[in-house]
């Protein structure tokens, strides 16, 4: 689940031009050596409207692996990718992730399911608001507990591994975590357990806490230095002639772009980076602070605004390759990122996850922060500046839900009366604050609870705990306690759980049961102070990626709506790299 709406930022070697800040997304993982041989498509007659059977169906797609079945009655472990075409996702069946390791630690299979409106899985190719008129959180939950219970599984055509016959476990990341938990606590019953990692919860309109992790996690010369610069281009905009304000838009090479507001969103383009891979984010911090490699780092007054301001622009000139229209206005209407209506099905996101966004009403518009609060994005990136792209994107549509109706229908961060539901949330993914992590939920952070155990992912980033590469220590052993906690639960469910006798499974685990977070209840919240960050920084002579590896930006597609300013300057100068993030 790349962020919100969409907007301004493109890199000189992108060839397709996209307007795409961050959404919530899960990282790609192909097929793998140990999954591939068992890996087969298949599709299933979905409903198109759950409220209205008669509309018909559509085929939906799906992705199986027998590999590690025990045969029927054994468990199914469902995995949706949420917002894009699933096709890159198979890997998930395998023990690359924690998904497959869950079918292996109990005998289960595997499914990839691809969710509805992406890929070859749409009621529609035109995406006309009319035809977007299915496509909402209540219509994608009963998708996954219709297919669980009627789904003519190829492997097992008796029916006897269906969700009424045995135990189905329900695994998101990001977006697909939320859903994976919006299911949980709206329509429960037909999955027996269900793991949400990074998941965004809350529907939240003026979305700054994005960035609050974000600046709790980088190094602290590197946040003062960003701040400074956008306190500075804030000054100028608010206050400046118009001559002043030109001066400054072509220091950055967009004298063109007409409206403050998209420029300053231009700017936001190097924290993009931060939710895929913090290795790919620190090479900005480097070009930021003029620093190269074996040279000492800034203390965390940074290197104050003449030198910052000149290398923040810098690197946006170095890394920004479209035409002011085409890239950066966002005001026009007839831009065909706004008016293309065709359905790409090997697209990402899309025109279907800016309708979530509107009419699911999540918000989560990426903006600056309050006035009393350090800002690392321009206070004119506001709520109100994403919101009006609804109104190009789907112009006279009066949208369904409100923010409020939404968290009560789904509890957000109030989830409490539900079972089996596991949580993970990186210590540093923007997405946490709207998790059930965050630091702004009322009463703090959600408790875990054996029914809820809540895990905090140690220097983790976006869904890191559900894939195997490039680990911590740390990670690795709370890896283990989810395992463990998966493992009992289907345990449970043949012991005491159901009426069924079936019980070819094998699910052993010798790891601990997981350990409480803090605790928490209520529904709204006052922002709380960014504090500093404590992370380790060191200068180094190696290239960063000696030390560390960007798994998740090398197995996504680079374009401009999944990898903005993807550090072009690290590419082009991989010797001159100076930080390492000491996990």
């Amino acid at each position: 689940m790349k962020a919100v709406s969409f907007a301004v930022a493109c890199l000189a070697s992108v060839v397709s031009c996209k307007f795409a800040p961050s959404h919530p997304r899960n990282p790609s993982v192909p097929a793998s050596a140990d999954s591939t041989s068992s890996v087969q498509a298949a599709t299933f007659d979905q409903l198109i409207d759950h409220s209205n059977p008669s509309l018909g169906t559509f085929k939906q797609r799906y992705w199986y692996s027998t590999q590690y079945w025990n045969g029927t009655g054994s468990p199914v472990i469902v995995f949706n990718p949420g917002e894009e075409a699933a096709d890159d996702f198979t890997g998930y069946l395998g023990t690359a992730t924690l998904t497959g390791q869950y079918a292996e630690a109990v005998g289960g299979a595997g499914i990839v399911i691809e969710h509805r409106y992406w890929g070859n899985s749409s009621p529609f190719t035109d995406l006309t608001s009319a035809n977007l008129t299915y496509h909402t959180v209540k219509q994608a939950v009963a998708d996954m507990n219709y297919f669980a219970k009627n789904a003519k599984l190829p492997f097992d055509t008796t029916g006897g591994s269906n969700a009424d016959k045995a135990p189905w476990v329900l695994v998101g990341g990001s977006y697909s975590g939320a859903l994976s938990a919006w299911t949980a606590t709206s329509a429960p019953g037909t999955f027996w357990a269900y793991h949400a990692s990074s998941a965004p919860v809350e529907a939240i309109e003026d979305y700054w806490g994005y960035f609050y992790p974000i600046g709790q996690g980088m190094p602290k010369n590197c946040s003062k230095d960003i701040s400074t610069v956008i306190e500075y281009v804030d000054g100028v905009l608010t206050t400046g002639s118009s001559s002043d304000k030109l001066a400054l838009k072509q220091k950055f090479g967009l004298g063109t772009v007409e409206h403050d507001s998209d420029f300053a969103r231009t700017l936001v383009g190097p924290l993009d980076l931060w939710q895929s891979s913090i290795a790919d984010f620190l090479p900005f911090c480097d070009y930021l602070e003029g620093v190269t490699a074996g040279a000492k780092l800034p203390g965390p007054d940074g290197v104050g605004l003449t030198v910052a301001l000149e290398n923040y622009a810098s690197y946006i000139n170095s890394s920004s390759g479209c035409s002011a229209t085409d890239c950066y206005d966002s005001y026009n209407k007839d831009n065909s990122e706004y008016t293309t209506t065709i359905l790409d099905p090997k697209g990402g996101a899309g025109r279907q996850w800016q309708w979530m966004l509107c009419n699911e009403a999540f918000g989560w518009w990426q903006t600056g922060a309050p006035a009393n609060q350090t800002t690392l994005v321009s206070r004119f990136v506001t709520a109100d500046y994403w919101q009006q792209e609804c109104n190009f994107f789907f112009p006279g549509v009066q949208f369904g839900l409100t923010e409020e109706k939404h968290n009560d229908d789904y509890e957000g961060w109030g989830v409490k009366n539900t079972q089996r539901l596991m949580f993970s949330n990186g210590e540093f993914d923007p997405w946490r604050s709207a998790g059930v992590s965050s630091a702004f939920r009322p009463g703090g952070p959600l408790a875990s609870t054996p029914e809820i155990p809540v895990f905090i992912v140690p220097d983790g980033i976006h869904v890191q705990d559900l894939y195997m590469n490039n680990v911590t220590p740390a990670i690795l052993d709370l890896r283990k306690q989810e395992l463990a906690q998966m493992v009992s639960w289907i345990e449970e469910y043949y012991t005491k759980g159901s009426n069924t006798t079936t019980k070819n499974h094998s699910a052993t685990s010798t790891s601990s049961k997981p350990t409480s977070t803090t605790s928490s209840t209520s529904k709204t919240t006052t922002p709380a102070p960014i504090t500093t960050s404590t992370k380790s920084w060191t200068t180094t002579t190696a290239p960063r990626s000696t030390t560390v590896t960007s798994w998740v930006s090398e197995t996504t597609t680079v374009d401009c709506e999944t990898e903005t300013y993807n550090s072009v300057y690290a590419r082009q100068n991989p010797t001159k790299v100076a930080r390492a993030y000491q996990a």
